[in-house]
């Protein structure tokens, strides 16, 4: 028979792994809506950068105000993509710029803007893909743990 100090001690202990494993099911909460709402971030800078660009190719035309947008968005990409993104941004921006100082010019240099527009053209879809790579809410190829097969459920 158990003694009561037994009993008691084997509670304490039934309570602290529930406790544990309620501390531990919050944390992967947090982590997930943290991850979501670094997301949800890149996800407005990339959108925003992605029209920016678009609409300079497409139109063939850069203006101030775009480029001070350019600049906002390389700011707050600084803080929330790696330094490879924010240069391929700049890249792009400088492309962006060639062009308009080409287009502007009186002289004829129809050959210097359709270079920097190429550039430009050429440029985007890397940096797509850049913002891609850095923009996954969960990392898939951490193992999980599977809890289904210990229920007797079938996993997915």
């Amino acid at each position: 028979m158990w003694t009561l100090s037994e009993v008691t001690a084997a509670f304490g202990v039934i309570i602290s792994c529930f406790l544990a494993f309620v501390a531990w099911q919050q944390y992967r909460t947090a982590r997930a809506k943290l991850n979501l709402d670094l997301f949800e971030k890149r996800f407005k800078v990339f959108q925003d950068t992605m029209d920016l660009f678009g609409s300079s190719v497409i139109k063939g035309d850069w203006s101030s105000s775009a480029a001070l947008e350019l600049k906002r968005q390389i700011d707050i990409a600084s803080v929330i993509f790696p330094d490879a993104v924010t240069s391929k941004m700049a890249e792009i921006g400088m492309y962006a710029e060639q062009m308009a100082d080409a287009k502007s010019a009186d002289t004829n240099t129809t050959s210097s803007y359709r270079a920097a527009h190429d550039a430009l053209s050429d440029n985007v879809i890397p940096l797509r893909k850049l913002f891609v790579a850095h923009m996954r809410v969960f990392d898939f190829n951490r193992p999980r743990i599977r809890c289904a097969p210990l229920l007797g459920r079938a996993s997915a």
